[in-house]
């Protein structure tokens, strides 16, 4: 786990990205909040080849809906619905 100071005259989202930067994140699980669902933030951790988890808020209604609707067609698909490990409950 790293730390790293903000500039004054800057924000959490760009402190963030250096933060990644310094970090060998091939193959690792990145959670970040939903501050950091930028484009640019979930571009590297993409070409690093970095896992990731962004959470989502109902203040992004277009976000939200397209993930809740990507979950709900494959549930009614019968695509995990056992209650399993992976499947939904």
């Amino acid at each position: 786990m790293l730390h790293n100071c903000v500039d004054s005259k800057s924000n959490e989202i760009p402190a963030v990205r250096e933060l990644l930067q310094m970090l060998d994140i091939t193959g690792a699980m990145v959670k970040v909040d939903a501050m950091h669902y930028q484009k640019d933030t979930l571009n590297q951790l993409i070409s690093r080849q970095a896992d990731y988890v962004v959470q989502a808020k109902g203040n992004q209604k277009n976000l939200y809906c397209a993930i809740a609707n990507a979950f709900q067609q494959k549930f009614d698909a019968g695509e995990g619905g056992d209650g399993g490990e992976s499947g939904f409950r």
